[in-house]
């Protein structure tokens, strides 16, 4: 396991704290199990990464392209 430093509204965090009272847990595994349940609802996220990546990488390679059209002759003078 991996430590986390979170900021909290201090409302919230009496909340998580009642909740960890009643349940008999902590208030980080009260967090690790509100975490886990959201990330189930994320089934997709996997699919929503790649096409992020995707696109970050095909706007990369255009802005490499305007970059060389642009400044083509500059790059090759500082090449040489």
């Amino acid at each position: 396991m991996k430590r986390l430093n979170v900021q909290l509204e201090e409302q919230m965090l009496q909340q998580l704290k009642l909740v960890a009272v009643l349940e008999h847990k902590s208030v980080a595994a009260v967090l690790r199990e509100a975490a886990g349940t959201y990330l189930a609802t994320k089934k997709d996220l996997k699919q929503q990464v790649a096409e992020v990546m995707y696109a970050d990488d095909a706007s990369f390679d255009a802005a490499m392209n305007e970059s060389f059209a642009k400044f083509g002759s500059v790059y090759k003078k500082l090449a040489e």
